[in-house]
């Protein structure tokens, strides 16, 4: 088995190297960089790690849009999906209508703005990434807060989902056929938990299993969380 994991923002491999540890021996465990890259250059990237044959996508934060995009452009090349406390992305925009959703994405009102980038953040760049790992309830100790200030290149992948944002909106829906189990955490302060009816409209085969975590139950309840993984994938 290959398993490929997409780390989100503001976040890097790391973020899956508990997974990689559990699964490592009984699956083939890859986790590109993607902080610096485009969306589309994101693609490339996993189009070239899926080269010698279909992986399972697991993708977390920002991992979920590429992953279900990955899907619908090269359906060949996965062979199943798992988010985890994220989701597609056509979803996620349709969802902005309600007040609930419109209020924990904030936020990206500031995300968005065009100057807002790696260089004028800088220098507060600790204080923003603690603040983000606080919200998502991250453990104080977690060496996901010793990241430094270039995963804050990953802000530009909100500013290409604003762009393309208005195009999912008026888009008819199209659902992806692979099996999409969905790993969310009860408390996430970012994202509302998907509805039946959305994961029905989005996904032909998809199943919700519900943490009582944060927004990275990878790192917070890592045995429970792999546990999950391991009957969601062996």
């Amino acid at each position: 088995m290959r398993i490929l994991f997409l780390h989100g923002f503001p976040d890097n491999p790391e973020v899956w190297r508990y997974c990689v540890e559990y699964f490592e021996g009984r699956a083939v465990c890859r986790t590109p960089e993607l902080h610096s890259l485009s969306f589309e250059d994101q693609l490339k990237r996993v189009h070239e790690m899926t080269e010698e044959g279909p992986a399972v996508l697991v993708g977390h934060d920002m991992g979920g849009p590429l992953a279900t995009e990955f899907a619908l452009r090269y359906p060949e090349r996965v062979s199943r999906i798992v988010l985890v406390n994220t989701m597609d992305l056509g979803m996620f925009v349709r969802r902005l209508g309600g007040l609930k959703q419109l209020m924990k994405s904030s936020y990206m009102g500031v995300f968005v703005n065009p100057l807002v980038n790696t260089t004028t953040l800088r220098p507060f760049a600790k204080k923003l990434l603690n603040f983000v790992y606080d919200r998502g309830r991250l453990p104080a100790h977690d060496r996901l807060r010793s990241n430094s200030a270039e995963v804050l290149d990953g802000l530009g992948r909100y500013k290409e989902m604003a762009l393309r944002a208005p195009k999912k909106l008026l888009e008819p829906i199209t659902a992806i056929s692979h099996r999409v189990d969905v790993i969310f955490g009860q408390h996430d302060p970012f994202l509302q938990m998907p509805t039946d009816a959305e994961l029905k409209s989005f996904f032909h085969d998809a199943h919700l299993h519900k943490m009582k975590s944060g927004h990275w139950p990878m790192r917070t309840h890592p045995e429970d969380f792999h546990k999950l993984l391991e009957r969601i994938l062996l």
